[in-house]
């Protein structure tokens, strides 16, 4: 009976020490599985703020990008504009000029034909007090011939 005592004294012992050890084993698998699961949990949160980090830089990217194009077609924009009035300008001074210059040409001309007309009308005076002298020379003449003749008559 004591051997009997002593075999389940023993066996509670043993029984004891594996239900321990066993529940040390537990705890450790426990501990490893957290363990995994918070180094799983922590991978995954780095590799999602890498990957927010990555999303983030590619959109601000994106929008650099877009920010820059827009930039460039507003620039280009302007300098067609610029070129256009620059162009406009240039044929509207171009006009001018040839107006300016059809202007004094037409003056010019003016200017000629007023003198021509002065001219000529000097030169329709002259001519006509010429003409007058002529006649007032031939009607001395004829006055004098007539003259001559009555003196002759009269001797």
């Amino acid at each position: 009976q004591n051997k009997f005592a002593a075999d389940i004294h023993a066996l509670k012992l043993q029984l004891n020490n594996e239900k321990e050890a066993g529940a040390k084993a537990l705890q450790q698998a426990e501990d490893r599985h957290n363990n995994d699961r918070e180094k799983l949990v922590l991978s995954n949160n780095n590799q999602l703020a890498s990957a927010e980090q990555t999303a983030a830089q590619k959109v601000a990217q994106a929008q650099n990008d877009r920010d820059e194009k827009i930039a460039q077609a507003q620039q280009i924009s302007r300098d067609t504009v610029a070129k256009a009035n620059k162009d406009r300008d240039d044929r509207v001074a171009a006009i001018q000029a040839e107006m300016e210059a059809l202007k004094l040409a037409t003056a010019q001309k003016i200017q000629t034909i007023k003198e021509a007309t002065a001219k000529a009308v000097e030169t329709l005076k002259d001519d006509h007090q010429q003409k007058q002298k002529e006649k007032e020379q031939e009607i001395e003449h004829i006055k004098n011939k007539a003259l001559e003749e009555k003196t002759l008559l009269l001797q």
